[in-house]
């Protein structure tokens, strides 16, 4: 067997004594190139549309969604509502060395119908969840809930701020 290109640049075996076999010339190339775009846009527009869809979106990620009268939902953020303030949480957490006296537990998660929380409610803490003062916090400024072997950190918010949080979807 003998390979050689001709003319057009298509690559030729020629088997011993039979007709010449187009092996792998443009065409060929051609259609290599032609997969690769096909497997990079069939990965790439499904991957931009799901980034896009959730930019595009104001309440994918800001807490658990419920509906209000209006029919539409409501999501809520990660917060406790006590002693008639909202707490939220940022993302940091305790020791049980870091926390004072129990104030209590968790009653009931945020209802599905009404934007007004009462106290000793939350969005995403189960019913029974203990909150406890942060130790060297004399203001109830932050309070801390119970979760496995750390605590979660909550931080006193403003009503309007804690409404700003809150988004609506359809």
């Amino acid at each position: 067997m003998k390979s050689i290109a001709n003319e057009n640049g298509y690559y030729l075996i020629l088997p011993d004594g039979g007709p010449a076999i187009e092996w792998r010339g443009v065409v060929g190339q051609m259609k290599y190139e032609i997969w690769i775009l096909i497997i990079f846009f069939v990965l790439l527009v499904p991957t931009v549309l799901l980034i896009f869809q959730r930019r595009m979106s104001p309440a994918v990620g800001k807490g658990t969604g419920t509906a209000n009268e209006d029919g539409n939902r409501i999501f809520w953020p990660d917060f406790i509502k006590y002693n008639g303030s909202y707490y939220l949480y940022e993302e940091k957490e305790c020791r049980k060395m870091d926390v004072a006296e129990e104030l209590g537990e968790i009653r009931e998660k945020s209802s599905e119908d009404r934007r007004e929380a009462y106290d000793f409610e939350a969005s995403r803490l189960e019913t029974g969840t203990e909150l406890y003062r942060i130790r060297g916090v004399m203001d109830d400024s932050q309070l801390a809930a119970k979760r496995e072997e750390t605590y979660k950190v909550y931080e006193m918010v403003s009503d309007e701020e804690f409404y700003k949080n809150l988004s609506e979807g359809e």
